[in-house]
């Protein structure tokens, strides 16, 4: 804090003198270091054209970084931002003049390297011109190698030459090195998504999406676009390994997304792939665990897949996903089968109390015909749209020697889908 308020105070006496040939001290990030003074008004005027710039807006920057150099023209990265906004409104020869300018008062300013190879790059159609970019750009990098801008650039560049194993590569090292930026990850998960990698570009779109919402839900569209082509076990993989920790509105809101994809991909997937997706998913939200049983069992359930794909809703974590692999296996049981009690789920929701229920009156229908028939209108009752509890209300009606036409019998036959079921039609 003394030193802090030390720096302050010095700070405000050489502010106060309004000389420009004083140095001073600043801190930052912790970090103390000696530069030019610059006057208060230079630092409002590049800060509102930094806002400015940022929006595309390339005549206020213009204006804003004119004032700015105005009040400090010895400061190059001033001349050098000048110049990329004067380039952008078509002043290519005044916004060169002002990037050269800048140069000459710091020939090792990385960031006027890469404000010339950005203005070049505007105009640039010659493989000479393009060559010329990339040694700014290679300069620039050779002043700052942590610099973000050129390192982006760069990988543009390699794009542009169709060269996407370099372009990989110098995309995955600038994650490495700026592992915050947004912009970085949503171009690999582009450069990904374009070599048929779509684990690598859902992670990367992913993780853009954590830090920057505009440009991940851009990068996170690629990689979809990518998952279609390169299969859905890359999208499950990617799911499991970018879900951030804890819950929070940003979360639930991605999982919805996630399960929505995932809805598509299984209408049109192979059943391994499905399954794969299904594990990837539900790990990633596990809350949404009864909808994904769901749509992967209706996905992935055939005569032939039933025990396997039946036993893994069976096993889920969550209650009503056990209860609907458990409705789906009962449908599947014959009328004797599905009088012995040990093949009944517990009955914790209304369509398995009525299902016990119905099960009953089925029993109760030779010794108490009535009480089986009044039985089996509650449980119908309690469950209209179960196929198996009006199966079984059916069955009781048949035995009572209701006609076809009764309505429960009706009902019943209008929700059969197994030959098991429609058996009794």
């Amino acid at each position: 804090m003394l030193l802090r308020s030390l720096t302050l105070a010095a700070l405000a006496v050489v502010i106060g003198c309004g000389g420009s040939g004083y140095e001073v001290v600043r801190v930052h990030g912790g970090r103390a270091s000696v530069g030019r003074f610059v006057p208060s008004t230079a630092y409002a005027a590049s800060l509102e054209a930094s806002i400015a710039e940022e929006r595309g807006d390339w005549a206020l920057a213009a204006e804003l970084l004119r004032r700015a150099r105005d009040e400090d023209p010895d400061g190059p990265e001033l001349g050098a931002r000048l110049g990329v906004a004067l380039c952008h409104l078509g002043k290519v020869q005044a916004g060169m003049f002002a990037i050269e300018d800048a140069l000459r008062i710091d020939p090792d300013l990385e960031r006027g390297y890469t404000a010339r190879a950005r203005c070049r790059l505007l105009t640039a159609k010659t493989a000479a011109e393009l060559a010329a970019v990339r040694d700014d750009l290679q300069r620039a990098l050779a002043a700052d190698a942590d610099a973000l801008e050129p390192a982006l650039l760069l990988v543009d560049l390699d794009l542009r030459a169709n060269d996407l194993t370099r372009a990989r590569a110098r995309a995955e090292e600038t994650v490495v090195l700026h592992p915050r930026s947004a912009r970085a990850l949503r171009m690999l998960a582009e450069i990904a998504a374009r070599q048929g990698d779509g684990k690598r570009a859902m992670s990367a779109a992913l993780a853009a999406t954590q830090l920057d919402d505009a440009t991940g839900m851009l990068a996170k569209q690629v990689a979809l676009d990518a998952v279609d082509g390169a299969g859905v076990a890359a999208y499950s993989l990617a799911m499991r390994a970018t879900r951030p920790p804890g819950r929070s509105e940003a979360a639930s809101g991605l999982c919805a997304e996630q399960l929505k994809a995932f809805e598509a991909i299984a209408s049109r997937a192979e059943p391994d792939a499905v399954v794969t997706a299904a594990d990837g998913v539900r790990s990633a939200c596990p809350e949404l665990d009864a909808q994904i049983t769901r749509i992967e069992v209706v996905a992935t359930w055939t005569p032939k897949t039933a025990d396997a794909v039946e036993a893994r809703a069976l096993s889920a974590t969550s209650a009503e996903a056990r209860r609907f692999g458990a409705r789906m296996r009962l449908r599947r049981l014959s009328l004797d089968a599905l009088l012995d009690p040990s093949a009944l789920p517990r009955a914790e929701d209304r369509p398995t109390l009525a299902l016990h229920l119905a099960i009953a009156a089925v029993r109760k229908t030779d010794k108490s015909p009535a009480d089986a028939e009044a039985l089996a209108r509650v449980a119908r009752d309690l469950a209209p749209s179960e196929p198996t509890v009006a199966r079984l209300a059916a069955e009781v009606m048949h035995r009572r020697g209701k006609p076809k036409d009764d309505p429960i019998r009706v009902a019943a036959c209008t929700l059969a889908r197994t030959p098991l079921e429609k058996q009794g039609c």
